[in-house]
């Protein structure tokens, strides 16, 4: 069962029944992402240009990190 959850898009945070999380821009940009298209396995690919951009020269391993 999911918890509760809720993303506050203009004070960058998403808290759950337990916890507040400060988001920083590019946290909220995927989440968002995510929050968008439900059921759907995104690729890299797809995940590097809708949240860094299509000029994005990263790598999968961009994805781990964007603290």
């Amino acid at each position: 069962m999911f918890s509760r959850s809720e993303i506050d898009t203009r004070r960058f945070r998403a808290c759950n029944e337990n916890e507040i999380f400060n988001l920083t821009a590019m946290e909220l940009r995927l989440i968002m992402f995510f929050y968008k298209n439900p059921d759907v396995v995104l690729s890299c690919d797809q995940l590097l240009n809708a949240v860094w951009g299509i000029d994005c020269y990263g790598t999968a391993r961009t994805l781990c990190h964007i603290n």
